[in-house]
């Protein structure tokens, strides 16, 4: 009789631990459900910028939180970009599209992804890649003539890293061909021209 009221005296112990439990998994649960505070996608990525390149463009965007990797997403119009991105899983906040054509403008908008979704897309932005930008004509040009020569000087021209010489025998009559190519000075003597 004594271990039968022993054992009763237990039971409600037993219930008090059980109830615990199931209410700390009901709380949990409850939390699941809802999503709780790390457990939704990220926001949108935010101020993404396009910078223009030989044949590319260059992207960089803030990190968003909770974001596990970005998608990048690229169209020719404004508000085009395929539904397909053209890079995936990428750990950082920078992407460099290469292989593009000069002269074509690209939009882009990225998302950030994690185990419990995908974020709103980010604002758009475009660049047009080109290629670089040829030097300006050489100025300054004289011609000092000498015995079946001809000795020509020039001012530099910014960013020129040589010169060509094209040479006729009118005015504006040069050939489109040039007689000296990847001259790195400023100066060149023409020579085995008929005095």
């Amino acid at each position: 009789m004594k271990t039968y009221q022993r054992a009763l005296q237990f039971v409600p112990i037993i219930f008090a631990l059980g109830a615990g439990l199931q209410g700390a998994a009901n709380n949990n649960a409850a939390s699941a459900g809802k999503g709780g505070p790390n457990r939704i996608p990220p926001p949108a990525p935010a101020n993404l910028t396009a910078v223009a390149g030989d044949q590319k463009v260059s992207l960089s965007w803030d990190a968003a939180r909770r974001a596990a990797s970005y998608s990048v997403y690229r169209g020719l119009t404004a508000g085009g970009e395929s539904a397909t991105p053209v890079a995936a899983n990428l750990a950082s906040t920078t992407f460099t599209d290469a292989n593009r054509t000069n002269g074509v403008t690209y939009y882009y908008k990225v998302a950030a992804i994690n185990s419990y979704g995908t974020s709103p897309l980010s604002n758009e932005a475009n660049a047009t890649p080109a290629g670089p930008t040829p030097p300006p004509a050489p100025s300054s040009l004289s011609a000092l003539p000498g015995d079946r020569q001809v000795a020509l000087a020039w001012s530099a021209s910014a960013g020129a890293a040589s010169y060509n010489l094209y040479r006729g025998t009118s005015s504006g009559g040069q050939s489109p061909t040039p007689v000296r190519t990847g001259i790195t000075t400023l100066t060149v003597t023409d020579t085995g021209l008929t005095n």
